[in-house]
């Protein structure tokens, strides 16, 4: 998965954590955006 440019990877690398903690976060913030913001997704 890729945001604004970098990789799962880089992201890991940047914050210190798992490319799986990683994908993690971004899955739950997707799932919260979607009930937040229904009409964009």
């Amino acid at each position: 998965m890729f945001v604004d440019g970098y990789i799962q990877s880089e992201i890991a690398s940047m914050l210190g954590i798992s490319s799986t903690g990683v994908k993690k976060h971004l899955d739950s913030a997707i799932v919260n955006l979607k009930k937040v913001l229904p009409e964009k997704f």
